[in-house]
């Protein structure tokens, strides 16, 4: 094997890598819909709210701050805020920050890092 091939193998290989997961990224980006996301932490709220909670105690704003796309809000009707499950959710559809009952101050620290 000549020495060029042995330096740009592994070059296109790793170029061969990179656009597979580049091309992955901006497929999950594309085809993620807001319904998609919002209906999915919606169960999540129910599966861990348990008795008493439904998919339609919650709803979704734009999220503010770097990496926030959304922000689904769930709460029982009628519910004081001390029962509000706050989910922050990334352009994928990942969870970056939940915020649950009970959590003392989570929403200011939060506001803190963005």
């Amino acid at each position: 094997m000549s020495p060029r091939l042995i330096l740009i193998v592994p070059l296109v290989v790793v170029a061969a890598l990179l656009a597979v997961v580049g091309l992955r990224l901006g497929y999950m980006a594309a085809t993620t819909s807001e319904t998609d996301v919002i209906t999915h932490y919606s169960a999540l709220y129910v599966d861990r709210k348990g008795t008493g909670a439904a998919v339609t105690d919650c709803f979704a704003v734009p999220g503010q701050g770097a990496g926030i796309w959304l922000v689904v809000t769930c709460s029982p009707g009628g519910a004081g805020d001390d029962e509000i499950y706050t989910f922050y959710i990334n352009r994928l559809g990942g969870l970056e920050k939940l915020v649950e009952p009970g959590d003392q101050d989570a929403t200011e620290t939060f506001k803190d890092q963005t």
